[in-house]
């Protein structure tokens, strides 16, 4: 509780111990909603790609390994 309170307490000195409404309060808060909405969607994207670029490795890695095997018993 305390870690609540101390939190509590620097935000009012970096807001200069001003008064703030709870429609502040909730404006505030759908910001930071909103904020993080976007970053999850860019983890997402990233998540995706990498996700992607693994299978894509999967799919390359014998086939590769096949070609390696065949010219391999050429030479």
């Amino acid at each position: 509780m305390s870690r609540i309170k101390d939190r509590a307490s620097e935000i009012k000195n970096e807001n200069g111990n001003e008064k703030i409404t709870q429609k502040d309060l909730l404006f505030y808060i759908v910001g930071r909603l909103d904020d993080l909405e976007e970053k999850v969607q860019l983890y997402d994207r990233d998540a995706t790609k990498i996700k992607t670029q693994i299978k894509i490795f999967w799919i390359l890695l014998p086939i590769a390994l096949t070609l390696a095997g065949v010219i391999g018993s050429l030479m």
